[in-house]
């Protein structure tokens, strides 16, 4: 079993499904409401330890009810939480998340209150780091400490991912968000080219129903998405970089990786909330052997 050292950040979302992403200031009425947990890092997490691997996540929440359902719902899923640091007086990170018929969705973060600017690092052996930008002294030191090793350092380059912790990764990917920010640029080939030629490893980037881009050489090469209905497009993100961490270890093969992530992503797609709507590895690979 691969132990991937995940640090970031854990939400609980409130997810309420409307008939359209509100635009106007004004009352909507939802037809469904979810208390779900997502994050970053925490998300990945459950992927991983759904999909075979051991995850040890590093996170932080505050002392409150919110803080004891991210708590509660961890051990459910049997991931442990000796490193996950509860925050006396902190208040813990919550999203409020809009669902659409089609599945897409709007979120609106509060990235919690008093929680710190790092998180402490376990001393322990591990084969991949994971990291969000959440925390950027210590996602920047597990990246230092993964390139010391030998072993490959993955960020989750949402926006806004500095330059300096890109550069420090060894696997950078990209959402499609991040990539344009990052970037400066308006289109996502020309942004991945660009994003390529300031960062010394393999970069890609996600692009939801449109797959995924990744560098092959000085050219951009697509892996597909899966052609699913989606209903809960929220978290596949995160799903997807716990998928990728797990299979590149195990394979040592960014492309298999890459087809991996984007069938377990699809997945999640597939079902409301986390960790509900997570897949397992069995799922995935009937998945896959369905879709070739």
């Amino acid at each position: 079993m691969k132990t991937i050292l995940i640090a970031g950040q854990s939400v609980v979302d409130l997810m309420f499904e409307v008939s359209e992403i509100p635009a106007m200031p004004v009352k909507y009425r939802a037809s469904d409401m979810l208390l779900s947990i997502g994050g970053c890092a925490m998300v990945a997490a459950i992927a991983i330890a759904r999909l075979g691997g051991n995850p040890v996540l590093t996170s932080r929440i505050g002392d409150d009810f919110f803080g004891d359902l991210i708590k509660d719902e961890l051990e459910r899923e049997g991931i442990d939480t000796s490193y996950l640091a509860r925050i006396k007086g902190a208040e813990t990170s919550v999203s409020a998340v809009c669902t659409d018929s089609d599945g897409e969705r709007q979120i609106v973060n509060f990235r919690g209150a008093n929680l710190g600017n790092s998180i402490d690092l376990p001393a322990i052996d591990f084969d991949a780091v994971l990291v969000d930008a959440r925390w950027e002294e210590s996602a920047s030191r597990a990246l230092e400490i993964a390139a010391e090793r030998e072993l490959p350092g993955i960020i989750d380059a949402e926006q806004p991912t500095s330059l300096r912790i890109a550069q420090l990764a060894s696997h950078v990917a990209f959402s499609a968000q991040g990539l344009l920010h990052f970037s400066g640029e308006s289109n996502l080939e020309d942004a991945l080219e660009s994003a390529s030629k300031r960062l010394p490893g393999w970069v890609s980037v996600t692009d939801g129903e449109n797959g995924t881009y990744t560098m092959n050489g000085n050219s951009v090469e697509r892996t597909p998405a899966f052609n699913i209905d989606a209903v809960d497009t929220t978290g596949a993100g995160d799903v997807w970089h716990g998928a990728f961490a797990l299979r590149l270890v195990e394979t040592g093969c960014e492309l298999e990786a890459v087809s991996f992530a984007n069938a377990a992503g699809a997945l999640k797609c597939i079902g409301k909330g986390i960790p509900a709507g997570t897949p397992t590895r069995r799922e995935v690979e009937e998945f896959l052997s369905a879709n070739k």
